[in-house]
C-alpha cells in the first residue's frame, strides 16, 4: 500500500471560499462545549493524543446513548425554519432533509473482512445506529466516530446540515489535494453509511499495515504542521496505535499558537484538525488518555446462553503486574465479581515477566430478556479502574430465537427465508409449517453470517430457505420454530400469503408516437422464472413485434418478489403517421396463459418540423424577431432559414432554453427557442421564415410579413 491520507478537517461547516473565513467563524457556540467540560488545549500530547483503549473500544456506547448525545447536541433541528427549507440551494449544495439526531437511510449489508465484522443492512436505519453498528462492526470507539463527524463537517452540531456535509460526513476520500490544499473528494464514496464504515475501516487497516504508512508508531515521526510545506515540521514520538491512525487520516500537528488559541484562531501555519479532536474528546466524554497505572486487558468474548451470560478474557494492573486483577461485572442491577488468574498468554506477551495467569471466564446466571453487561478490571495502586466494554444483549429463556425474514407467493409454492436456532444447543432446529391445513418441515441448517457474527457460540448455520407446495389462491401459512430442552415452541411467522397462477404479469407505463415510430416503455415478468420474457406487440392487426423485457428495473422487489430486477422493457417500433392500433401482450412461461397488457389506438405524427414564429417587428436599423422550432425526428437544435425582400438570406439557429417545450413537444429537450436581431436599412421590409426539415418530411413555412425598420 502506498501512503494516501483518506481524511482531512474542515473546520465550520459550510463550504467558504476564504480560510481566513473559516477559521474566524469558529467558537465555542459552533462546537456546542458545556463549560461544565472545558478543555484546554495546552493539555494535547502531540506523541498520546488518545489512547488505544479507548480509541479501539467497539462498545463504548450503545445506540441508545449515541441517539441521546446527538438529541443533547442539537435540541432543535432548525431545518424547516425561515431561510433553511430542506432542499433550497446553499452555495454549491443543498440544505439536507433532517438533522443528524433525526437522519435515517436504506443501509446496505457489508461482508466481514479483516479489518471489520458483517453489517447487516436495514430501511430506515437511524445514524445513531449507524455509528453503532459500525463501531462494533469494526472495533472502533462510538465517541470516535461522533468526534471525527463533528471534526470533519461539523454535522454532531449543526442544526441544519447540507447534503455536502452528509456525503463526504467524515472526510473518507477527501485527500487535500485540491487547489490551495482544499478537498478532493472521492464520489465513490459518498453518503452516511459509506463514510462511516470506511473512516472506521480506515482506521483498522492503518493498525494492519504499520509500515505501509508514513507516521508509524512506536518511533520519532517527522509531522508538518500545515498542508503548506513552508510552514515547517516537528518530531515527534508516536506512543501508541490510535494517535498513528489520527496523523495518517489527518497528518498534521497543530502549532503552539494552535493550542494558546485554544478554540480560536492560530497564525497561517495553524492546523486545527487533531487539536479540535483531543479537545472535543475532552469536553465531551472527558480525558482522551487513561491514568497512568490504569489496568489494561481485553474481553475476548461475551455471549448469552439460556438463563445466563457468558464471558472470558484478560486483565492487568501495570502497577504489579504479577497480582491478579479482580473483574466485576454489573448485568441489569446486578453485580458478579471474579479474579483474572487463569491461564493466558495475552499479558504475558504484552508485560514480560507478568506470568501466564491473567485470564478470566464467567458464567453468570442471569434473568432472561434485555440486559446492560458492562464489565471493569478493578484498579491496584495508581490509576483507576478500567471499563473493558459495555453491551446490550438479551438473555434467553431456552425458547427458540429467529427471524422471518421474507415469506412470498409464486406459482404453485409458497417461499420463504429466514434464521432460527435454540439457545440450548449449537445445532440446528427444524421448522413447523402449516400452510392451509397441511404440514411440512424445514430444517434451519444453511450458512447466515449475520447469525453467526451475533451468536458466536452457535456459529452460522442456522438460516433456512424453503419452497413448500401451495394451491393457487389465498393460503394461511404459520411457521414454528421448534423448541429443544428447556422453553417452548417460537412462532415465527402465521400470514396471509396469495400464490399466483402462473400467469406473466406486467405494465406497460407508458406508450406514445413519435416522428417515424412508436415507443413505450414498462415491464414485464413471469413468475414461475427469474429469466426475462418476451413481449409480442401487434400494430394494425396485421404488423408482429418481438422485444425482450430484459432491462434493470428498480421497483421489481415490490411487484414480484424474488425474480429480480432484469424485466424492464423500452421499445421503439417505426410507424408512419397517422392513427394506429397497438396491442401488447407478455408471453407466458410454464403454467398458465399470455397477458395482454394494453391495447389502444397511438397518434403518430408528422415528420416535418413544428413551431412558432411568436414575434417579428423593426427597430431602428434591425428586423427583431422570436419563436421556437424544433423537429420531432431529433432532440438536436434545427435552424431557420430567414429571407428578406427576396433576396437577403439569413440563417438563425433554434437552440435557446425554451420551458414551454415539453408541453409543446415532449422529448425533444427544452434547447428550441430562438430570437434574432437581423441588420436592416430604414424603410419597409418582407420577411418570410422557413424552419429546416430533419430527416424525413420537408422544411416548414412560418410565412410572410412585412415590417418596417
Amino acid at each position: 500500500m502506498t501512503e494516501m491520507r483518506h481524511g482531512r478537517s474542515r473546520l465550520l461547516r459550510r463550504p467558504i471560499a476564504a480560510f481566513t473565513a473559516v477559521i474566524m467563524a469558529l467558537g465555542v457556540s459552533y462546537l456546542g462545549i458545556s463549560p461544565a467540560n472545558a478543555a484546554n488545549a495546552n493539555d494535547f500530547n502531540a506523541g498520546n493524543i488518545i489512547s488505544d483503549e479507548l480509541f479501539y473500544d467497539g462498545y463504548a456506547m450503545s445506540a441508545a446513548q449515541v441517539q441521546d448525545f446527538l438529541n443533547q447536541r442539537v435540541p432543535r433541528c432548525t431545518i424547516g425554519d425561515p431561510g433553511r427549507t430542506a432542499g433550497m440551494t446553499w452555495g454549491n449544495t443543498s440544505i439536507a432533509n433532517q438533522c443528524l439526531r433525526n437522519y435515517s437511510m436504506n443501509t446496505v449489508s457489508k461482508a466481514a473482512n479483516p479489518y471489520c465484522g458483517a453489517y447487516v443492512g436495514r430501511a430506515n436505519e437511524t445514524a445513531a445506529e449507524i455509528i453503532t453498528k459500525v463501531a462494533q462492526a469494526c472495533g472502533i470507539s462510538q465517541r470516535v466516530l461522533l468526534i471525527t463527524l463533528e471534526k470533519e463537517q461539523s454535522l454532531v452540531t449543526d442544526s441544519w446540515p447540507t447534503v455536502r456535509q452528509i456525503d463526504v460526513a467524515t472526510g473518507y476520500a477527501c485527500p487535500d489535494s485540491g487547489p490551495n490544499w482544499s478537498a478532493n473528494c472521492n464520489p465513490e464514496y459518498y453518503g452516511f453509511q459509506n463514510q462511516v464504515y470506511y473512516a472506521a475501516w480506515q482506521f483498522k487497516v492503518y493498525k494492519a499495515f504499520p509500515s505501509s504508512y508514513g507516521y508509524k508508531p512506536f518511533q520519532t515521526n517527522t509531522i508538518q504542521y500545515n498542508p503548506n510545506p513552508a510552514c515547517g515540521t516537528s518530531q515527534v514520538y508516536i506512543e501508541n496505535w490510535a494517535t498513528a491512525a489520527l496523523y495518517i487520516y489527518t497528518p498534521y500537528r497543530p502549532n503552539q499558537a494552535a493550542l494558546n488559541a485554544q478554540w480560536g484562531v492560530g497564525d497561517s501555519c495553524s492546523s486545527y484538525g487533531n487539536r479540535n479532536f483531543f479537545m472535543l474528546y475532552s469536553s465531551w466524554f472527558g480525558s482522551p488518555t487513561l491514568a497512568a497505572g490504569t489496568p489494561t486487558g481485553e474481553v475476548k468474548e461475551l455471549w448469552t446462553v439460556n438463563n445466563g451470560i457468558r464471558l472470558w478474557g484478560w486483565a492487568l494492573d501495570p502497577d504489579s503486574i504479577t497480582s491478579p486483577v479482580q473483574i466485576h461485572v454489573r448485568f441489569g442491577t446486578s453485580w458478579a465479581a471474579a479474579t483474572a488468574d487463569q491461564p493466558n498468554s495475552s499479558a504475558e506477551t504484552l508485560y514480560p515477566g507478568s506470568g501466564p495467569n491473567h485470564g478470566f471466564g464467567m458464567w453468570i446466571t442471569a434473568p432472561p430478556g434485555p440486559q446492560q453487561v458492562c464489565v471493569w478490571a478493578k484498579n491496584i495502586g495508581s490509576g483507576t479502574d478500567r471499563l473493558l466494554t459495555c453491551r446490550d444483549v438479551v438473555v434467553p429463556n431456552g425458547s427458540p430465537v429467529g427471524e422471518m425474514k421474507e415469506m412470498w407467493g409464486v406459482p404453485g409454492a409458497v417461499r420463504m427465508w429466514g434464521w432460527a436456532l435454540d439457545p440450548d444447543t449449537p445445532d440446528p432446529i427444524v421448522l413447523h409449517v402449516l400452510i392451509n391445513g397441511r404440514w411440512a418441515v424445514v430444517n434451519a441448517n444453511a450458512e447466515n453470517q449475520a447469525v453467526g457474527s451475533a451468536y458466536p457460540a452457535h456459529g452460522p448455520n442456522h438460516g433456512f430457505g424453503a419452497s413448500i407446495p401451495a394451491d393457487p389462491g389465498q393460503n394461511q401459512v404459520c411457521v414454528w420454530a421448534k423448541n429443544v430442552g428447556a422453553g417452548d415452541d417460537l412462532k415465527l411467522a402465521c400470514q396471509n400469503v396469495q400464490v399466483p397462477n402462473g400467469d406473466p404479469s406486467g405494465e406497460v407505463k407508458e406508450i406514445w408516437g413519435a416522428a417515424g415510430s412508436i415507443s413505450a416503455w414498462g415491464w414485464a415478468a413471469d413468475p414461475e422464472t427469474s429469466d426475462p420474457i418476451d413481449l409480442h406487440v401487434r400494430v394494425d392487426g396485421t404488423q408482429w413485434y418481438v422485444v425482450r423485457a430484459d432491462s434493470p428495473y428498480s421497483a421489481m422487489p415490490n411487484l414480484m418478489p424474488g425474480v429480480g430486477l432484469d424485466h424492464g422493457f423500452g421499445m421503439r417500433i417505426p410507424a408512419t403517421p397517422g392513427i394506429h392500433e397497438v396491442c401488447i401482450w407478455a408471453k407466458n412461461i410454464g403454467a398458465g396463459g399470455d397477458k395482454r397488457l394494453i391495447c389502444k389506438n397511438v397518434t403518430v405524427p408528422s415528420s416535418d418540423p413544428v413551431g412558432e414564429l411568436k414575434e417579428l417587428w423593426g427597430t431602428p436599423g434591425a428586423i427583431r424577431m422570436w419563436g421556437w422550432a424544433a423537429d420531432p425526428e431529433t432532440s438536436d437544435p434545427i435552424d431557420l432559414h430567414v429571407r428578406v425582400d427576396g433576396t437577403q438570406w439569413h440563417v438563425v439557429r433554434a437552440d435557446s432554453t425554451y420551458n414551454a417545450m415539453p408541453q409543446l413537444l415532449p422529448g425533444v429537450g427544452l434547447e428550441h427557442g430562438f430570437g434574432a436581431v437581423l441588420p436592416a436599412t430604414p424603410g419597409p421590409h418582407e420577411v418570410c421564415v422557413w424552419a429546416k426539415n430533419f430527416g424525413i418530411g420537408n422544411d416548414r413555412f412560418f410565412g410572410c410579413r412585412v415590417v418596417a425598420s
